[in-house]
């Protein structure tokens, strides 16, 4: 199994700031989330610059409530809005929003911010340290949600069976496949599957097949932080949807396997490198 080591955000470092940081474009699908976002995007804002954040990408995925109308007059030069006439779904939204992406990184975050501000200020940060340390690795930082506002007791039972399974079917030691909140290279989602939906919830294997043309060792790593209630508006996610997450694995594998297979064949025929582009140092 794939290890992937840990970021505490209370115990991490912060990052020096001498470190050449890598500039982030921020991708947020959202689907009746006006209040949510109007609250919390100024915030975002205006912690962008310290944060190196380039680039934010609302996906307004077929709303009926008012973020249309909310968001069609921003001027900031860092927003940017794409709206869906209809709800095709988060994976959907994210393929949408990647499309737009003009820097290297790319973080996702949920529409409705069950997270703190300071914990993305920290992630951001543990990613910008983990790829100033580790240059020559691709390096995915995986959101884990520790404390979760209360589930029922069978919620957490299928969820957690949901992610053993997902685990033993990928070989990732990653606890919380469900969580969007996640941090990747860009290179590594340039190709999706088609015709699939929830997608979003496979990422890493997705970016796992990408990873294999660019010849660079992947380095997964999980950002353990505390979930917290929606300020407003009501959860969208049911958990009635693991239940098909049998199903869904044995297609995003399938997709992969033969993903990888096309990229290792492209791979064996291409020719060896000219001797002609060997640059040599003249003898002293």
């Amino acid at each position: 199994m794939t290890q992937a080591s840990h970021l505490d955000p209370v115990t991490s470092p912060e990052v020096n700031t001498s470190y050449l940081v890598p500039s982030i474009s921020l991708i947020i699908p959202a689907h009746n989330e006006s209040r949510n976002l109007l609250v919390n995007i100024p915030s975002i804002l205006k912690a962008a610059r310290a944060l190196s954040i380039k680039q934010i990408i609302v996906v307004n995925d077929g709303s009926t409530d008012t973020t249309k109308e909310d968001f069609d007059d921003s001027s900031h030069p860092l927003l940017s809005f794409i709206h869906h006439p209809t709800n095709l779904g988060q994976s959907a939204a994210i393929a949408s929003g990647l499309k737009h992406v003009t820097t290297n990184h790319v973080m996702f975050l949920d529409g409705d911010f069950q997270i703190e501000l300071d914990t993305i200020r920290r992630m951001i940060q543990c990613y910008q340290l983990a790829v100033a340390q580790n240059p020559r690795k691709l390096t995915i930082l995986k959101g884990q949600r520790t404390q979760r506002p209360a589930h029922r007791a069978h919620e957490n039972i299928i969820r957690k069976s949901g992610n053993r399974l997902l685990r033993l079917c990928t070989g990732l030691n990653i606890p919380d496949f469900g969580c969007t909140t996640a941090i990747y290279p860009s290179k590594l989602l340039r190709e999706l599957p088609k015709n699939l939906q929830y997608f979003h919830r496979y990422l890493p294997i997705i970016a796992r097949a990408n990873a294999l043309p660019t010849m660079c060792p992947l380095d997964f790593k999980n950002f353990r932080y505390r979930e917290i209630p929606r300020r407003f508006g009501q959860s969208h996610y049911r958990v009635t949807k693991f239940l098909g997450a049998p199903y869904q694995v044995l297609r995003i594998l399938q997709w992969a396997q033969k993903y990888s297979k096309s990229n290792r064949a492209s791979l064996q025929n291409c020719p060896p490198p000219s001797l002609h582009s060997v640059i040599t140092r003249p003898n002293k």
